[in-house]
C-alpha cells in the first residue's frame, strides 16, 4: 500500500473516532454572562440551551461567589442570580436567590456600584469576565472597563471579553446600535420661524387613521385643537408627554389642552414617575402619522413655534413606511406602561378640567420635496457615537448650530463634539460653529472664545437675528448630509435623555439648510475680511450732514474719518457728521484693533444738486448688486463644497 493510501486510511479512522466521541460542553451553546446589576447585586446568566444544567456553575466578584451545588435546569433562557431578594432587580428574568434551587453563597458576594469585575466559572474553569466602572481589569478581560452610571446596569450585546461587547443601559431602553437602518424617503425640509410650524399642522391634518406623538412640550392651542378634532373623528391619537419639563407649569397650560384631546378619545400619557426615571427627560419632538410619515423637529410644539413668534430651528416631513415603522416601534416601547414610569393623564390628574380650543388652518406651506436617504438616531442608544462618526466622515464642510454646549464638552482636548470639529478644521475643512447667546450669554461667549483661541474652528455666539431671539436648533451639516432633531450638545442629552434625530443624505436638502445657516452666521470679522465692509458715504445737502456707514461685526468698533480732519468712533457702524465746506474729500472707515480699512471719495456742493448725487446713486446700486452677488456666491460655494464631498417667547426658551 502506498504512503498516500495509508494517510487516507488513517485520516478516515480518526474521523470516525472523533464522530464517536462525546461532544464537550465547549462545543455547545454554553452559558455566558449576559447582564450585571450592580444595584441589587444581580448577575444574569444566558442564553441557555433547553435542558441546560447549571450544576457547578458559579459567578464570582473577587470577594465572594454564588454557586449551583446541585442539579438545576432553568425553565427560561436567562437566569438572574443574586445573594438576596431586592426590589431594584428586574422581574423579567427567572430569578434564583441564594438558598434556592441549590444556589449557595460563599464569601461576601456584593457588587460595588462604582466598579467591579464579575466572572462566570464552570467548576474551576473560567468561562468569561466583565469589568465595569473603576475596575482595573481581571483574567478574561482586555482593555478598559465598561462605563457605569447611577441606576444603570450592563447588558452584553456582542463578543465577550472587552467593553465593545457590552452596553450601559436601563430597563426600558431600546439599546439600538448606531446606523441601524437607512431608508429611502421623500423629505420636505422646513425651518422655524419662517414656516410658522405650518408643515407640522398640515401633516397632522392629512392623518386618516393614526397619530403617535412623543414630545417634550405640546402647548400650542391650535395643534391641540386639531388633535382633539382628529380624535373625535375616530383617528387613533396617542401622545406621550414629558411629565416634568424643566421650569414649566404644564398643569395650567399644556395638560388642560391634552385633557380635551383625551375626552375626545385620545390616549394621553405622561412619562417620568418621580420614583422611576427611565430617562432624565423625554425630549423628543416627533410624530408618526398613518404608519408612513414622520414629522421631526428641533422645536417643541408651543404657541410660539406653531405660530408667528418662534425660535430658530429646523424640521422635516419624512414620507417612508419603513422609517415610520422603525419610529413607531420606538414609540411603542416608550409609550408602554410595563416599566412603571408611564401613567395615563387622567390617572395622574384626576381633577383636570379640559380646555377646548378652536382650530384655524395655517397658511399653506409650499416647500420643495426631495428624494433622500434617512438614518435614525436615538439617545441614549447611539447619538454620541453617531455624532462622532457623522462629523468624522466630513470631507468639505461642517456647520453646527446649537442651543447649548455642556461645560464639560467645550474643551477641544477631550473626546467631544468640539474636538471632533477641531480635527476636521485642522485638515482644512470649512468648519463653523454657531452657539446661542440669548440664554447663558456670558458662559456661551466664553465657550466660543475658547474654541476660537484653541482650534481652527470658526465659532461665534449669536444673540438672535432678524425674526427670532433664541437659537434653539440642534443641527449639523456635514458635506451633503444634515442632522436634524432634538439632541443638544450636553452629556444628559446624549447619554440620559430620550432624544430623536435623523440624518438626511441629500445635496439639495443640505444646501437648503446651509442657506439659512449662512444667513444666521451673518457678518463676522472673517466675512468682512473676505467681502469688505461695504463702506459708503451719503451726503444730505438739505440737512447739511454726511452719513458714514459700514458693515461691522458685533463687538467691534469702527473709526470714521470724514476727510476734513474730523473723526469719530462708533460701535454701530454708523455715524453722522456736519458736512464740511464745499469740495472733494476721501472718507475712511477702520475697524478698531484690526488692519481692515476702506476709503470712499465724495464731494460736497452747497448750491443746487450735489455734484456727487449721481455717483452716490450709482454706488448704492453697485453696493446692492454686490450684496446680492455675495449672498449668491456664498450659497453657490456651499453647494460646490457639498458636491465635492459626494406661546410666547418665554415659553419657547425651554429645552
Amino acid at each position: 500500500m502506498g504512503c498516500r493510501s495509508v494517510l487516507v486510511s488513517v485520516l478516515a479512522v480518526l474521523a470516525l473516532l472523533l464522530c464517536a466521541m462525546p461532544v464537550s460542553e465547549a462545543g455547545t451553546n454554553a452559558p455566558g454572562l449576559y447582564g450585571v446589576y450592580p444595584v441589587g447585586d444581580g448577575v444574569v446568566i444566558g442564553p441557555l440551551s433547553p435542558g441546560q444544567d447549571l450544576k457547578d456553575y458559579s459567578v464570582r466578584d473577587g470577594s465572594g461567589r454564588l454557586t449551583f451545588n446541585q442539579s438545576f435546569v432553568p425553565s427560561e433562557s436567562y437566569v438572574l442570580v443574586a445573594p438576596k431578594a431586592d426590589t431594584r432587580l428586574p422581574d423579567s428574568y427567572q430569578t434564583v436567590i441564594a438558598g434556592e434551587n441549590g444556589l449557595t453563597k460563599s464569601g461576601s458576594f456584593s457588587l460595588n456600584d462604582k466598579g467591579d469585575s464579575v466572572s462566570l466559572y464552570k467548576s474551576e474553569t473560567l468561562i468569561e469576565t466583565v469589568c465595569y466602572g473603576t475596575s482595573s481589569g481581571a483574567d478574561g478581560w482586555t482593555g478598559p472597563a465598561v462605563g457605569i452610571g447611577s441606576g444603570k446596569h450592563l447588558i452584553r450585546t456582542g463578543e465577550p471579553g472587552s467593553a465593545a461587547g457590552w452596553v450601559l443601559t436601563k430597563d426600558g431602553w431600546t439599546n439600538i446600535p448606531e446606523w441601524s437602518g437607512s431608508y429611502v424617503a421623500t423629505v420636505t425640509p422646513f425651518t422655524f420661524p419662517e414656516s410658522c410650524g405650518a408643515p407640522v399642522l398640515q401633516a397632522l391634518e392629512d392623518a386618516d387613521t393614526s397619530i403617535a406623538i412623543s414630545i417634550y412640550l405640546l402647548s400650542s392651542r391650535n395643534t391641540a385643537a386639531l388633535l382633539e378634532s382628529k380624535a373625535a373623528a375616530g383617528v387613533d391619537v396617542r401622545i406621550l408627554l414629558e411629565g416634568s419639563p424643566l421650569g414649566t407649569n404644564i398643569v395650567s397650560g399644556e395638560l388642560p389642552l391634552m385633557k380635551a384631546v383625551a375626552d375626545a378619545g385620545g390616549d394621553i400619557r405622561l412619562i417620568n414617575n418621580p420614583e422611576i426615571t427611565r430617562y432624565t427627560y423625554l425630549h423628543n419632538k416627533y410624530a408618526v402619522i398613518d404608519g408612513d410619515t414622520v414629522v421631526l423637529t428641533s422645536e417643541n410644539w408651543t404657541g410660539g413655534n406653531i405660530g408667528n413668534n418662534g425660535n430658530r430651528g429646523w424640521g422635516a416631513v419624512i414620507e417612508s413606511p419603513e422609517y415610520a415603522s422603525f419610529m413607531l416601534d420606538v414609540f411603542e416601547n416608550d409609550f408602554s406602561k410595563d416599566y412603571g414610569d408611564v401613567t395615563s393623564l387622567c390617572d395622574a390628574y384626576t381633577n383636570l378640567v379640559a380646555d377646548h380650543a378652536f382650530y384655524e388652518s395655517p397658511t399653506a406651506f409650499s416647500g420643495e420635496s426631495y428624494t433622500a436617504t434617512v438614518s435614525p438616531v436615538l439617545s441614549p442608544d447611539n447619538s454620541w457615537d453617531s455624532m462622532r462618526d457623522f462629523i468624522g466622515s466630513a470631507t468639505t464642510r461642517v456647520y453646527s448650530e446649537q442651543l447649548d454646549l455642556g461645560s464639560n464638552l467645550c474643551d477641544a482636548s477631550g473626546d467631544n463634539p468640539v474636538s471632533w470639529m477641531a480635527a476636521r478644521a485642522s485638515e482644512g475643512l470649512d468648519v463653523r460653529f454657531i452657539l446661542d447667546a440669548y440664554n447663558n450669554t456670558d458662559a456661551h461667549m466664553g465657550y466660543v472664545d475658547t474654541v476660537n483661541a484653541t482650534t481652527a474652528v470658526k465659532a461665534q455666539a449669536v444673540n438672535g437675528r432678524s425674526g427670532f431671539d433664541l437659537i434653539h436648533n440642534k443641527s449639523v451639516i456635514c458635506d451633503d448630509a444634515v442632522w436634524v432633531g432634538s439632541v443638544n450638545w450636553t452629556s444628559n442629552s446624549f447619554l440620559n435623555n430620550r432624544e430623536t434625530a435623523v440624518v438626511i443624505r441629500s445635496p439639495e436638502i443640505a444646501d437648503y439648510f446651509a442657506g439659512y445657516y449662512i444667513a444666521d452666521w451673518g457678518v463676522t470679522i472673517d466675512t468682512v475680511r473676505e467681502n469688505g465692509m461695504g463702506f459708503r458715504v451719503n451726503y444730505n445737502e438739505s440737512e447739511g450732514v454726511v452719513e458714514l456707514i459700514a458693515l461691522v461685526p458685533d463687538g467691534y468698533e469702527v473709526l470714521f474719518e470724514l476727510g476734513d480732519g474730523t473723526e469719530r468712533t462708533s460701535a454701530r457702524g454708523y455715524s453722522v457728521f456736519d458736512a464740511p465746506s464745499a469740495g472733494k474729500y476721501r472718507a475712511r472707515a477702520t475697524i478698531v484693533g484690526t488692519d481692515i480699512s476702506e476709503e470712499f471719495s465724495y464731494e460736497v456742493a452747497r448750491e443746487g444738486i450735489p455734484v456727487s448725487w449721481i455717483i452716490y446713486a450709482a454706488a448704492a446700486c453697485i453696493l446692492l448688486l454686490g450684496t446680492i452677488l455675495a449672498v449668491r456666491r456664498e450659497r453657490s460655494n456651499a453647494r460646490r463644497r457639498g458636491r465635492r464631498g459626494g406661546n410666547t417667547r418665554h415659553a419657547s426658551r425651554r429645552r
